[in-house]
């Protein structure tokens, strides 16, 4: 049950996965028995499953490898692994709220003055940079994110906030680009040199001749780096009330 509440999430960005997977290993801390080595064993096999179910969110097994490690190097009594395990869980979850703060408020400095920003997908991370910009002068452009659809969620919880947010196919990416001031989504891998994750091609969409450049970036550690975009073309955006895509549920 614990871990097919991971698996079956298309609701949650990475980051906040990574936090409900800290949550699962808190509650499975003390389920083990017999022998110290017994119980790190299944409390390591069920971190390892719990790394592996969602491959593409890197957040999820990098918060549980910091609690794996601790856990594999636990010198005691078995009797103490399990509060040791879930006490090592919220250790875990502190450090990483403290760090994805620090990420938000690197994140925007980058974003100062920018009025349109495209994002894909659906991150914590980036929803809460979102969240902190001025409604008022802030426009969203939010793909799809098929299969999923995590897109849909995104915006209609920045529409809901009073955000004006244009809800378009991953197809258009590629197309609405030209509108953004900036690009910005949440990492897809990490980087040894903590800086953000830059894409200069984003190679799923496919563009017209480029005029212009405007950062494309992850919200991740501060930096920037420009990415070539396609010629402007007609944005039309619907009022926060009423945004929708022809082919979404009302």
């Amino acid at each position: 049950e614990l871990l097919r509440a991971i698996r079956d999430n298309l609701r949650d960005g990475a980051s906040q996965l990574a936090r409900r997977a800290l949550d699962a290993l808190a509650r499975y801390a003390e389920a083990p028995e017999g022998s110290l080595d017994n119980r790190k064993a299944a409390l390591l096999a069920f971190a390892g499953e719990l790394g592996a179910l969602r491959p593409s969110m890197v957040a999820i097994p990098n918060l549980v490898s910091r609690w794996r490690d601790a856990v594999r190097d636990f010198e005691g009594s078995p009797e103490a692994l399990g509060p040791f395990a879930r006490t090592q869980a919220q250790a875990v979850r502190t450090w990483a709220d403290g760090a994805r703060d620090a990420t938000v408020r690197a994140t925007l400095t980058q974003l100062e003055g920018a009025r349109c920003i495209l994002t894909h997908s659906i991150s914590s991370t980036v929803l809460e940079v979102l969240r902190r910009l001025p409604p008022a002068r802030t426009e969203v452009i939010v793909t799809e994110s098929r299969p999923g659809r995590e897109g849909w969620e995104l915006g209609a919880t920045l529409a809901a906030q009073g955000h004006r947010v244009s809800y378009i196919t991953d197809a258009q990416g590629g197309l609405f680009t030209a509108q953004a001031d900036a690009v910005l989504v949440g990492p897809m891998r990490s980087s040894p040199t903590a800086r953000w994750s830059i894409r200069r091609e984003p190679t799923s969409w496919p563009s017209p001749p480029r005029t212009r450049a405007s950062p494309f970036g992850s919200a991740r550690r501060a930096s920037s780096a420009p990415l070539p975009l396609p010629t402007r073309s007609p944005l039309r955006s619907a009022p926060a009330a009423s945004w929708c895509h022809p082919r979404c549920p009302d």
